[in-house]
């Protein structure tokens, strides 16, 4: 899966050592995408956790260069920095491809 950010694509994939390194080096894992909390009523309510997609949106980036021996250069807080506000709905597209999925084919 290809995911566009500032110009420049990485190629995601979801794989154990990315959920792996998410959960060892972050603590975050695919239960933290959505977080709960209480609105003004005091009813329960879910709502997306931004940086729990980030994290996982980077490792999975990580893990595509890896698997295409490319060159991945960034720490977590560069590649977090690459993501503009216009960016964050590709981001869940991305990841729910992946959780979905999708049609990739393998190379």
């Amino acid at each position: 899966m290809d995911l566009e950010l500032n110009g420049k694509t990485y190629w995601l994939r979801c794989d154990m050592r990315a959920l792996a390194n998410a959960k060892r080096e972050h603590k975050t894992d695919l239960s933290d995408i959505t977080e709960s909390y209480k609105d003004e009523n005091g009813k329960k309510q879910e709502r997306e956790n931004f940086d729990a997609i980030g994290c996982l949106v980077y490792h999975f980036a990580k893990s595509g260069a890896k698997f295409k021996k490319q060159r991945f250069p960034y720490e977590m807080d560069d590649f977090l920095g690459l993501i503009q506000l216009e960016d964050i709905s590709k981001l869940g597209d991305a990841l729910q491809s992946l959780m979905g999925g999708g049609t990739e084919k393998k190379s």
